[in-house]
């Protein structure tokens, strides 16, 4: 028996990464920058919910 992903899951585009940093401090003119995991900010985590 062949087992295939639902429809679904086949339909979900792949992750396209982002630019390299030196690629984007050379586009931009800028040096020294700080990269950023995709679940990270620059403000820390949000406080609590309290609902």
């Amino acid at each position: 028996m062949k087992l295939s992903p639902p429809e679904y899951v086949l339909s979900v585009k792949p992750y396209v990464p982002g630019k390299p940093m030196e690629e984007l401090e050379r586009d931009y003119g800028i040096t020294d920058s700080i990269k950023l995991a995709s679940n990270e900010n620059p403000l820390g985590p949000s406080p609590p919910c309290t609902i």
